[in-house]
């Protein structure tokens, strides 16, 4: 009996491999995703900051616009981020600043897209995806908020939710061109030395 089934599976397998020929039409030459469902998933992360997308710029391209670059890196899930969006949200005065004084971008790092750099970068790509991105700028907690100069320099990272007035006031820091040659260390005894001095 074990002789018939043995040679049965031997007989299916041959004659199952008898057409020397491969139907084309069984074989993925690849995805051939139609152009709205690309752009569908390479802005999946938009709905995590809709009510301020707005405020935010498209971030697959990121460039200065001959302004102080703002990244915030968020995260689903994290309350901080969510706090650090209402926020913004109920302040309009903020809103204002972050529309006409930077150019303010919003990456949720709970998704991955490319990020095409506008700007000089001390490595050679030009595009990175948004694991390399945070790494690139120490992203280690959500939010933090990422500042650069217009040629893309880092001038500091803040971790965590940083307060309207506070925020506002970090904005004016950075677009005074006096506190772009500062070290971090020299920016950030500055920035508490500011906060200190007006209370917030």
């Amino acid at each position: 009996m074990r002789q018939y089934i043995t040679l049965g599976v031997l007989l299916l397998c041959l004659s199952a491999c008898k057409n020397s020929t491969i139907d084309e039409d069984i074989i993925s030459s690849g995805t051939n995703t139609p152009p709205q469902e690309k752009q569908k998933i390479e802005n999946l992360d938009k709905a995590s900051y809709a009510k301020l997308a707005h405020i935010f710029l498209d971030n697959q391209t990121i460039a200065s616009n001959q302004k102080t670059i703002l990244i915030v890196f968020g995260a689903n899930a994290c309350s901080a981020c969510q706090k650090l969006q209402d926020s913004i949200i109920d302040t309009p005065s903020l809103q204002k600043k972050l529309q006409e004084e930077v150019s303010p971008y919003y990456i949720n790092i709970s998704y991955t897209k490319n990020h095409t750099l506008e700007f000089e970068l001390d490595s050679e790509s030009k595009v990175l995806n948004t694991s390399a991105l945070a790494n690139l700028y120490g992203v280690n907690a959500t939010p933090t908020l990422v500042f650069l100069t217009p040629s893309g320099k880092m001038l500091f990272a803040y971790p965590g939710f940083l307060m309207p007035k506070r925020f506002e006031r970090t904005i004016d820091f950075f677009n005074d061109p006096n506190n772009t040659s500062l070290t971090q260390t020299q920016i950030a005894q500055k920035l508490i030395m500011l906060y200190e001095k007006e209370q917030i």
